[in-house]
């Protein structure tokens, strides 16, 4: 199947969405199934839910054969305290927003979260979790700090609009393949005049890098189009190309954590 190239990012994420205030309304409000209320193999083998999903990446731009080598997209290795991150989760529990891969208020238009096909195929409270930090209270700001401005200006990104997610994933935790929309970094820079589908405002391109925090351990993965990457060290930056469906998942024993920075790139 071909992409469908009516098929536009500023239809899927409102810019002016609504965004929960407390950050547990994920939690509390989640229609994801919980403990013996997941898929059963049965179930999936009758109905097939993977056929709608499939269909649905091809027709946005998945396909079974394009690569993505990492060399291309790699930045370099900025060598960063682990230990900070790791205390800075210890100490802002309340900022943390716990939610699942399912639809939030803020969804629109025709996407994965709205037709619900995570659900649909399987993914449940119990395997598709994460720990995410940025976005409530002032932890966005002290993420911010960890790194230092001279960390973004090093990467040439506007410090003062970046947009920081430090992502924790347990083991057996997984974010199912997708690709970026940008949608957070839109809404809160609507005065940028941001363009979700050309990836440009005001200041120049709109960017997310990858940054990991832990160093890659059995079982962490992160797959981009058709291809695996490298096992990496903490530290290491790459730049997330748009439009490409990606997954990364822990299928191992200790914690993956990673933090992505999303903003406009200066020339």
């Amino acid at each position: 199947m071909e992409k469908n190239k009516d098929y536009k990012m500023k239809d899927i994420v409102a810019a002016d969405g609504w965004v929960p205030t407390d950050p547990e309304y994920y939690v509390k409000n989640s229609k994801m199934p919980g403990p013996g209320e997941e898929l059963d193999l049965w179930t999936f083998l009758e109905h097939r839910p993977d056929k709608e999903w499939i269909a649905f990446a091809e027709e946005t731009g998945a396909n079974l054969t394009d690569e993505c080598e990492a060399e291309p997209h790699y930045i370099g290795n900025v060598p960063i305290d682990q230990n900070k991150f790791i205390q800075f989760i210890k100490d802002n529990k309340d900022t943390c927003q716990k939610k699942y891969y399912e639809a939030r208020p803020y969804h629109t238009g025709r996407n994965e979260f709205t037709l619900e096909l995570p659900t649909k195929v399987g993914y449940n409270k119990g395997n598709c979790c994460e720990y995410n930090w940025g976005l409530y209270g002032d932890s966005n700001d002290k993420l911010k700090e960890l790194l230092g401005k001279e960390y973004f200006e090093s990467i040439k990104i506007d410090y003062d609009t970046a947009l920081m997610r430090l992502l924790a994933y347990m083991p057996g935790q997984t974010l199912p393949w997708h690709f970026d929309y940008l949608g957070g970094w839109c809404r809160i820079n609507k005065h940028l005049n941001p363009d979700p589908d050309t990836r440009k405002c005001d200041i120049g391109d709109m960017k997310r890098y990858l940054v990991m925090i832990t160093d890659w351990h059995w079982g962490h993965m992160l797959q981009m189009a058709n291809t695996f990457w490298p096992k990496w060290k903490s530290g290491d930056v790459w730049e997330i190309p748009m439009e490409v469906y990606h997954l990364s998942t822990n299928a191992g024993m200790s914690l993956k954590l990673s933090m992505s920075i999303t903003g406009a790139k200066y020339a």
